[in-house]
């Protein structure tokens, strides 16, 4: 087996343990939720760059149930 395909089986046998860790939400959220909301309440785009699992789009999806569309990438 090689150095990838091992890296990639560790990863994936460590995702769920991890997720599992990471469902707080941190309190930087609301920074981001204020700066939303000063925008139209339709078509907001949100492109997050992380590397998380994107507890933050659960966090907005909860926050922001009255604006009508946001495209989460």
């Amino acid at each position: 087996m090689n150095s990838k395909q091992q890296i990639k089986d560790f990863y994936n046998s460590q995702s769920e343990k991890r997720n599992q860790t990471r469902q707080k939400y941190w309190p930087e959220f609301k920074i981001i939720l204020e700066k939303i909301k000063k925008y139209k309440k339709e078509n907001i785009k949100i492109l997050d760059l992380g590397c998380g699992n994107a507890r933050i789009l659960n966090y907005l999806q909860e926050e922001l149930s009255d604006f009508e569309k946001i495209d989460y990438t």
